[in-house]
């Protein structure tokens, strides 16, 4: 175990070639200025450790570091609100991730030559960023560069537009997230590379026109992030012809390597069907869209974490692969945990608190038995009704424990299930819940007298053909 020490105001510990500073306890909490000295105990100071200022260094307003420091730990000033200036020295060679987050009052910054790597850059991306001549990383007052990778992008600067500098070969993870005004971005013929999440939380931001150089694309680079009213994300891409790689079709981007994926679909109709030969479904391929129902190829061999994530109209997913269907209850905020249930984050899915425990499906794309164990969470007849009929209907990996539960649903409540779809006019609703044979004689009759004095005329013709056709030798005269 290392062992801490301290000089001044200053925690410690000994490390290969000199010391770390990590803590910060300074005599009085007024404002103050600070400059860290270059030795502790005859010992070079090597490195700020992380979250070395985060405790105690709400009080500082600047801070100059020596030039014997080569390293600054992740959240090392993070909540230093009062701090307007950090010089950072001549001799950094790292910054770690958040090394300056939460820190109001910091609005510019001065990289020196010596630095060779920054941690999560886009969380720079909130203040000025200026750089030492002659080192890897230099700007143009906009966006930052690592040599030819562009890693982040001022948010301070309220543009609306940015051409992306010929020669720039990579876009770097959440380069510009979080650049609410920014409506226009054009990339150049170098670019190859575009990280995950490059463009989240710019709402403004719906076009995209994608370089034949373009060879890979990070998760969720098209999501807009955030909350679903601070936008979609881009919604309208294309591909410049003689890419290799990617291309449009039906309003959807799609990926040829490494194998056949769907990468995002930015269409605004109801209804969709993925094309036959797709064997993926990336990242947040769908998050957002305004679908109700989509049909899954047989091809399909997986999908990704939250491909459908914030989708509030979804109704209906069909699988061709095992002809699987899967149908949502009306319930806006539960349908991220119907959309969510594929193999590979069903297994560790949690809903509303509750662990869902379920045995996976070898070799199935959608883990139906995970559908079946979130069947308690929904409280409400219509949404249990909803999940009952699917089921039953197709029961694909259906148990025989769960097959009695749904019976049990549809046989114990049938004159108010009839009464809910007659309330909706849902005569296709109705006639999918007929054809499993549910109820008695007692039930069905008296759900036809119940209809027999209202004006559901169509609904109450087919409980009377069903009648007939279930439960025949007797007539009834409703007066009708």
């Amino acid at each position: 175990m290392t062992e801490m020490m301290t000089d001044g105001a200053f925690q410690y510990e000994e490390i290969p070639g000199g010391v770390r500073i990590t803590g910060y306890k300074p005599a009085n909490f007024t404002a103050a200025d600070l400059s860290v000295p270059k030795m502790l105990a005859g010992k070079p100071v090597v490195s700020i450790g992380k979250n070395a200022f985060t405790e105690n260094g709400m009080v500082l307003q600047s801070v100059v570091l020596p030039d014997t420091v080569k390293e600054i730990g992740a959240g090392a000033f993070e909540y230093c609100y009062l701090l307007e200036k950090l010089d950072l020295g001549n001799g950094l060679e790292r910054l770690g991730a958040g090394f300056a987050d939460f820190c109001g009052s910091l609005r510019e910054i001065t990289l020196p030559a010596s630095l060779r790597v920054i941690e999560a850059p886009n969380r720079l991306s909130n203040m000025h960023v200026a750089v030492a001549a002659g080192g890897l990383f230099h700007t143009d007052g906009f966006a930052l560069f690592r040599e030819t990778a562009l890693i982040s992008a001022c948010t301070l600067e309220k543009r609306t537009s940015y051409t992306v500098p010929d020669g720039t070969t990579e876009i770097g993870e959440l380069a510009f997230a979080g650049h609410e005004s920014l409506t226009e971005l054009l990339l150049p013929e170098t670019l190859t590379a575009i990280g995950a999440q490059a463009f989240r939380d710019c709402p403004l931001l719906r076009k995209a026109a994608l370089p034949s150089s373009l060879r890979e694309l990070g998760s969720n680079v098209f999501c807009g992030g955030g909350y679903r009213d601070r936008g979609t994300g881009l919604s309208a891409i294309t591909v410049a012809e003689g890419n290799p790689d990617f291309y449009i079709d039906q309003e959807t981007l799609f990926a040829r390597r490494p194998s056949p994926s769907l990468v995002r679909y930015f269409g605004s109709g109801t209804d969709y069907e993925i094309p036959e030969g797709i064997t993926r479904i990336l990242a947040g391929a769908f998050q957002r869209s305004d679908l109700e129902t989509v049909v899954f190829p047989a091809s399909l061999e997986a999908v990704e974490e939250h491909a459908f994530s914030e989708n509030l109209h979804l109704t209906r997913f069909t699988f061709r692969k095992d002809g699987g269907v899967i149908d949502f209850p009306d319930l806006e905020f539960r349908k991220d945990d119907i959309s969510a249930l594929f193999t590979g984050e069903a297994e560790h899915y949690v809903t509303l608190g509750h662990p869902v425990n379920f045995t996976p499906v070898p070799y199935k794309i959608y883990q139906y038995p995970a559908y079946d164990a979130l069947y308690p969470t929904f409280r409400s007849l219509p949404e249990q009704t909803v999940m009952a009929v699917c089921r039953l209907r197709d029961p694909v990996a259906l148990s025989d424990a769960q097959r009695a539960i749904y019976r049990s649903l549809l046989d114990e409540h049938f004159t108010e299930i009839v009464k809910l779809y007659a309330e909706h006019g849902d005569e296709k609703g109705l006639e999918n819940y007929l054809s499993l044979k549910p109820g008695t004689r007692e039930a069905v009759e008296t759900a036809i007298e119940m209809l027999s004095h209202t004006k559901k005329t169509a609904i109450l013709q087919q409980l009377i053909l069903y009648k007939n056709e279930i439960f025949p030798g007797e007539s009834f005269d409703f007066n009708l």
